[in-house]
């Protein structure tokens, strides 16, 4: 956390949390009003909101908000931006919050090289082969075993 940083107490002077939201305690110039639901949906899917006029993401305000401190990622387990239930969000570094995506498909960590299917993951910078497979199928299935080992409840 920097200096700038909005603290755990300051969040809950400004902000209740219910459900995965944050809402306004008090009426805040002419256009927020107590109660008013906090934040609004950024172009990249995730939900910004504006305390102390410093710009934050609201998972990262929602992670303070219950353990008093700022991670260096916070990562939605289940992938969708914009649940932030408390129970959704964990702390992570970079590399396990890379290693939690969702929306791809079953050739991550695959490739193909002279007719056959390679896999490879990388492992704290560094890359590491695991073979060549005769279909997508068995390389699929020996990245997904592979990241389970190497990145457990990121995998």
């Amino acid at each position: 956390m920097t200096k700038d940083e909005a603290t755990q107490e300051r969040i809950k002077e400004l902000l209740d949390y219910k459900n995965g939201n944050l809402y306004w305690k008090t009426s805040r110039k002419n256009w927020i009003k107590s109660g008013q639901l906090a934040g609004s949906i950024s172009s990249n899917g995730y939900i910004n909101i504006r305390v102390d006029n410093k710009m934050y993401k609201a998972h990262r305000v929602i992670f303070m908000y219950h353990h008093g401190f700022y991670p260096e990622m916070v990562d939605h387990i289940n992938g969708i931006k914009t649940d932030n239930r408390i129970e959704n969000l964990r702390a992570c570094t970079r590399s396990q919050n890379l290693q939690n995506r969702h929306n791809l498909d079953e050739t991550r960590n695959t490739y193909k090289k002279n007719g056959k299917f390679g896999v490879t993951l990388t492992i704290n910078k560094k890359q590491l082969h695991l073979g060549y497979f005769a279909t997508q199928e068995k390389a699929s299935l020996v990245a997904k075993e592979a990241r389970k080992q190497y990145f457990g409840e990121f995998a």
